[in-house]
C-alpha cells in the first residue's frame, strides 16, 4: 500500500471532502478533487485538483478557477473519467448570501492532461423560485455493452427555503453525448434530495434518494439515458426517531446493485452505523444488513463510499471508537452480502466524542479545535487489480491540526 498526504492548497489551507476517479484505460492515472479553506456551513471556498500519472509516485496540483469571479462558496467536487480517458471535475460554486452560482465541470484533456476551464453546466433557479444548487454528482457510462458507452451523466439538487422554514428539493438530471462539451434540456425526476447515480454495464441508470426528513430512501431506474424513469420503488424506511446521511450507489456488474448508508438516532445525531441493501432486480431490495454487525455502543462507523472489482465489493468508511478515529476499507468477496475489514488506511489517536460522525449533526457547528470533521463523504475508485480511497486527517495527531487530504493505493 502507498499513502501520500497531498500538498496543502494554496500552501496552508485546510482541504475537505475528496473524491478521485481512476482512468480505465490507464489506471496510473488518477485524478482527485476537494474544497478548501472554510466557508458557509462547512463549504469551501475554492476547489483544488490534484494530478498523478505514475499511479501515485509523484503529484502535482493546482486551483480551479470557479466561473464567477466573485463568488465566496464552492464545494462538492466529484471526479469521474470516461473510457475515451478524458477525465471531468464537477462541482458547486455561489456568491453568498443570495447564493447565486451553479454546477460547473471542467475537463481534463485525454492528450495533454491539462484541465480546461470550468464551464456553467447547472444554474442556479431563484428567478423561478426553485432555488440554489446543492450536491451535484457524476457517472461516465464505461459499459462495453451499451450502446451509450462514453456518456456523461450530472445530477443535481435545487433547494428552495419556504417560509414555514422548511426546504423543498427538486432532482434534476441532465446528459452529454460529446464528452462534456454540450448538455441536454435537464429533466426533473422526483421532488426529493441526497440523490446519487451508477450506471450499469448495459447503461441503464440508477438512482438512489431521499426524502426532506431522511426517513424514506428511494431508488429509479432508467434504461433510456435519463429520458423516463420507473416509479421510485422503496430501499429502507427509518422510523420516527432515526435518519439516515447521504446515501451511496454501486452497479456491481449485470443487473446487481447496492446502496450503503449510515444511519444513527435523531436524538443523538452524530453516532452512526452503516446499512446496506442489495438489489438483483429492480423493486426488490435486501433487508438491510449492517456493514459491521457487532458495533459496540461505544463506536459509531459512517461516510461510507463504494468500489467494485474482481476481488470484490469494497467499502471505506470511517470508525471512531472511545480512543481512536480510522479510516477502514471493507471488503466483501460475495456480491455485497457480508463484508470483512480488509486494511484499515489510516488513523488518529482521538475518538467518538471528538470526532464529527454525521454531515448533519451539531458537531458540524462546533469548533474546528473540539471537533474533527471531514466533509460529507470520501472517495474510492477501483480498477481490475488496484484500489484507490480519498480521505481526509489531521495532518498530526490532534484533532485541530490542519485537515489533509490523504489517497492510499492498493493492489489486493
Amino acid at each position: 500500500m502507498r499513502t501520500v498526504a497531498l500538498t496543502a492548497p494554496g500552501g496552508d489551507q485546510p482541504a475537505f471532502e475528496p473524491h478521485l476517479a481512476l482512468d480505465p484505460a490507464n489506471p496510473d492515472r488518477i485524478l482527485v478533487g476537494a474544497h478548501y479553506g472554510v466557508g458557509y456551513n462547512r463549504g469551501g471556498r475554492g476547489i483544488w485538483h490534484w494530478r498523478t500519472d505514475d499511479g501515485g509516485r509523484t503529484w502535482s496540483g493546482a486551483d480551479v478557477a470557479l466561473p464567477r469571479a466573485d463568488a465566496d462558496l464552492a464545494a462538492d467536487a466529484v471526479t469521474a473519467f470516461g473510457p475515451a480517458s478524458t477525465g471531468y471535475l464537477l462541482f458547486v460554486f455561489a456568491r453568498s448570501p443570495e447564493f447565486r452560482g451553479g454546477a460547473a465541470l471542467a475537463r481534463i484533456d485525454p492528450m495533454t492532461g491539462a484541465l480546461g476551464p470550468a464551464r456553467l453546466i447547472a444554474a442556479d433557479r431563484w428567478d423561478e423560485k426553485l432555488g440554489a444548487v446543492d450536491k451535484p454528482w457524476l457517472a461516465v457510462d464505461g459499459g462495453q455493452e451499451s450502446s451509450r458507452r462514453g456518456t456523461v451523466y450530472l445530477t443535481w439538487h435545487l433547494n428552495m427555503p419556504q417560509p414555514d422554514r422548511t426546504v423543498t428539493s427538486t432532482l434534476w438530471i441532465a446528459s452529454s453525448r460529446d464528452s462534456g462539451w454540450t448538455f441536454t434540456e435537464p429533466i426533473k425526476v422526483a421532488d426529493h434530495f441526497s440523490g446519487q447515480i451508477a450506471v450499469r454495464p448495459d447503461g441503464t441508470l440508477d438512482l438512489v434518494f431521499g426524502d426532506r426528513q431522511d426517513r424514506l430512501m428511494f431508488h429509479a431506474s432508467s434504461r433510456d439515458g435519463g429520458r423516463t424513469w420507473s416509479p421510485p420503488d422503496t430501499i429502507t424506511l427509518m422510523p420516527q426517531d432515526r435518519a439516515f446521511d447521504i446515501p451511496a450507489i454501486l452497479a456491481t456488474g449485470g443487473d446487481s446493485v447496492i446502496v450503503c448508508w449510515a444511519e444513527g438516532p435523531r436524538a443523538v445525531g452524530d453516532r452512526r452505523t452503516i446499512r446496506c441493501s442489495r438489489s438483483s432486480r429492480e423493486h426488490e431490495w435486501s433487508e438491510p444488513a449492517p456493514l459491521v454487525p457487532d458495533l459496540p455502543a461505544t463506536s459509531s462507523v459512517s461516510y461510507p463510499s463504494l468500489a467494485v472489482n474482481r476481488q470484490g465489493v469494497w467499502v471505506l468508511a470511517y470508525r471512531a471508537d472511545t480512543d481512536t478515529t480510522a479510516v477502514v476499507l471493507y471488503r466483501s468477496p460475495d456480491g455485497g452480502r457480508s463484508f470483512t475489514v480488509h486494511r484499515v488506511l489510516g488513523s488518529r489517536p482521538f475518538g467518538i466524542e471528538r470526532f464529527c460522525s454525521s454531515p448533519g449533526g451539531d458537531c458540524r457547528r462546533a469548533s474546528a479545535d473540539s471537533v474533527f470533521f471531514m466533509g460529507d463523504y470520501t472517495g474510492l475508485t477501483a480498477s481490475d487489480d488496484r484500489l484507490a480511497a480519498a480521505y481526509v486527517l489531521p495532518r498530526g495527531d490532534g484533532v485541530g491540526e490542519r485537515p489533509t487530504v490523504y489517497v492510499s493505493i492498493l493492489e489486493p
